[in-house]
């Protein structure tokens, strides 16, 4: 299946100015540095960020999107780093009480697609499957962008490997980036999208999305399970690095779940066919809320 070429990753409202910012993080993106204590203060800043604007009632979102597999190596601190931060913003809500949805200040979501299957392929049927992507990028406020090839992450933030990128400064090309961005993952649900209420609107979009896919073909995220005539189970599951078994019971055991979820490092494409669905789901875009749920929490042994 074709990819799309370009790749959302975050998105934020910054409060003085109540606009947004997108920054793109590519599939292999080390969000363990979110996990441990990195000397790069990008993700201490963030987070800072987030409880200020949450205590003072600021309009200020992050959208984080990034793929549901990665390469082998990089599964775990991916997982790992993501759930810390989400788990972190989530206790402080809990902690200080706030009426607000902390889901409102920062939401994570995925690319995916699902496809009627024609009968020489398998089908009829439908299909659903994960998209890695490896694009990454920053734009600010509609002024400030970066593309290229540095993660978040000590190896790249600290200089210790080469990296490309290009960063600019005003004119028109940081907003059309943004806009080209969010028009490959959003489709015909572009024009609901508010910059004021950037991630607002993209969980109405994502959540949609996963309603569509709950109906019409037993999928349910950000849950992470299926269900099917055999009852409710996890979709994905997960290896342990001792004994190489699976960890947990799921439609899609791995390493197959990692490939149909479109993890990187793979020499071939597979997707979650099933027969007889009456029609495929009618997707606006191709964007999903994403969770913990999804994987489960990975143990130090897992991958």
């Amino acid at each position: 299946m074709a990819q799309p070429s370009t790749h959302v990753s975050a998105c934020q409202t910054r409060a003085e100015r109540q606009k947004d910012m997108v920054d793109l993080f590519k599939a292999s993106l080390a969000l363990g540095a979110f996990a441990r204590l990195t000397r790069s203060s990008f993700q201490q800043v963030l987070l800072d960020r987030i409880k200020h604007a949450a205590l003072l009632k600021e309009n200020f979102s992050v959208a984080i999107i990034f793929p549901l597999g990665t390469e082998p190596g990089s599964f775990y601190p991916n997982l790992r780093g993501a759930y810390c931060f989400e788990q972190t913003v989530e206790d402080f809500w809990k902690v200080h009480a706030l009426e607000s949805d902390w889901r409102d200040y920062l939401s994570f979501f995925f690319l995916a697609n699902a496809v009627r299957v024609e009968k020489q392929f398998g089908g009829p049927a439908a299909a659903f499957y994960g998209i890695f992507t490896h694009t990454k990028a920053m734009v600010v406020d509609d002024e400030i962008s970066y593309l290229g090839s540095a993660n978040i992450n000590d190896r790249s933030l600290l200089g210790r490997d080469a990296e490309v990128g290009i960063t600019t400064w005003g004119g028109s090309f940081p907003k059309q980036l943004r806009e080209t961005l969010l028009k490959h993952h959003t489709g015909p649900g572009f024009g609901q999208i508010d910059a004021a209420r950037l991630v607002p609107c993209l969980r109405a979009l994502a959540e949609g999305n996963a309603e569509e896919l709950r109906k019409t073909m037993g999928i349910s995220f950000p849950q992470g399970s299926f269900k099917d005539s055999r009852g409710t189970r996890q979709l994905f599951g997960m290896e342990d690095l001792l004994n190489q078994t699976p960890t947990q019971k799921a439609e899609l055991p791995y390493p197959r779940s990692r490939v149909v979820a479109g993890g990187g490092g793979t020499s071939h494409f597979d997707w979650f066919l099933l027969p007889n669905v009456s029609r495929p789901p009618d997707l606006r875009g191709l964007l999903f809320p994403w969770s913990r749920h999804i994987w489960g929490m990975p143990a130090v042994t897992q991958i």
